[in-house]
């Protein structure tokens, strides 16, 4: 198997954890607001809930959305971009009221623009924290959560090679 088949296929399953991370971020929204609030733009990677689909994020904004997903808004971005998208999250929410669901794996932005966060087990496929990114760092009993919020690697059991 050549390695471009590998890089291809490690991105289709990434692809897929994603989508089901959404799929159950939208299955969350739909138990608070109610079945067909969400109006979804296909693989766009963002949704509107109570608002006509137009295609674009910023007449949707314009439109006033109540709440707006984004599904990874950062990934691939040099970091002063990504500083400045975190900014503009932030400008909107505080500004205009917009809320944000956000699906991302850049502990930055999760610091910076999350007043709340909340992790899925792909095994259980179920929450397994939720709270202030902060203190799911700092206190969370589960150790998977605090390796991740804490950026740590795996724990393995390290040879000497002679």
């Amino acid at each position: 198997m050549a390695a471009a088949d590998l890089d291809r296929k490690g991105i289709e399953k990434e692809r897929a954890k994603r989508k089901e991370a959404l799929n159950f971020a939208y299955s969350q929204i739909e138990r608070q607001y109610g079945k067909g609030s969400i109006m979804r733009l296909g693989d766009r990677g963002h949704v509107q809930i109570r608002c006509i689909p137009t295609g674009s994020l910023g007449l949707d904004l314009a439109l006033g959305c109540d709440i707006l997903a984004l599904d990874e808004p950062s990934a691939g971005l040099d970091p002063i971009t990504a500083a400045n998208l975190d900014r503009t999250i932030l400008s909107l929410r505080k500004n205009l009221g917009f809320t944000f669901v956000v699906v991302t794996h850049e502990l930055q932005s999760i610091f910076t623009i999350a007043d709340r966060a909340v992790m899925l087990d792909p095994v259980s496929r179920s929450i397994i924290a939720e709270g202030k990114p902060a203190e799911l760092r700092d206190r969370s009993t589960d150790p998977r959560v605090r390796q991740f919020f804490n950026r740590e690697p795996d724990q393995r059991k390290q040879t000497a090679t002679s």
